[in-house]
C-alpha cells in the first residue's frame, strides 16, 4: 500500500461530503413556487440540471456540487492508478 493512499482516501470523503451538503442546499435554494416533487416520478436532485429554477444561492451550491462531484472522480481515478502502479 502506498504511502499516497490515506491522503487520497480523506480527499475523496472530502469532495463526497462537499457535493452531498451541496445538493441538498441547491435543493433547498429552488426559486419560489417551485415545487419540491413536481410529479410522482421526479426526484428533488433533478433540480441539479435545471439551472433557470434555481435562485442565485441555489446556482453557487450547484456549482460547488458539480466540483465536489468532480473531486471525488478524481481522487477515485488517483487511487486506481497508485494501486495498479505499485503492484
Amino acid at each position: 500500500m502506498s504511502y499516497l493512499m490515506p491522503f487520497v482516501f480523506v480527499a475523496a470523503i472530502g469532495c463526497l461530503l462537499v457535493a452531498a451538503v451541496n445538493m441538498f442546499l441547491a435543493v433547498r435554494y429552488r426559486k419560489p413556487g417551485v415545487p419540491l416533487f413536481p410529479n410522482e416520478f421526479s426526484s428533488p436532485a433533478n433540480i441539479l440540471f435545471m439551472p433557470s429554477k434555481l435562485t442565485e444561492r441555489g446556482l453557487l451550491a450547484r456549482k460547488r456540487c458539480f466540483l465536489g462531484t468532480i473531486g471525488f472522480l478524481t481522487a477515485m481515478l488517483i487511487a486506481f492508478i497508485v494501486s495498479a502502479a505499485s503492484q
